[in-house]
């Protein structure tokens, strides 16, 4: 490897290093329920949403409670349920094009 790009490579590292403890850390919440989404999204003010999931999945009805749920509040659940077992670019390309286009908050 160029001793310029690596040590490039290792400033940009250090750097980046050192600004972790900087930045803005959020503690994620658990939630022990599927019912908790919803109303958590409403909190928020979310409009929308990108669901992501499998075809297996959705088709055994998995999903179903959540999308009423959201629908039953108000909020726009779009699915994607084109995820493979290793997604492809494609696929990830895929759900960003439904992202952008319905207007997505979350996913």
């Amino acid at each position: 490897m160029n001793v310029l790009k690596k040590s490039y490579y290792r400033a940009y590292q250090s750097a980046f290093h050192a600004a972790i403890p900087l930045l803005p850390y959020r503690e994620p919440k658990i939630m022990n329920s599927v019912q908790k989404i919803a109303p958590m999204l409403n909190c928020k003010g979310v409009k929308n949403v990108l669901l992501v999931t499998d075809k297996g999945v959705r088709n055994a009805g998995l999903t179903k409670s959540l999308e009423a749920d959201l629908e039953k509040r108000g909020i726009g659940c779009h699915v994607y349920d084109g995820t493979s077992a290793n997604p492809s670019v494609d696929n990830v390309e895929s759900a960003r094009h439904i992202y952008i286009n319905k207007n997505c908050e979350c996913i």
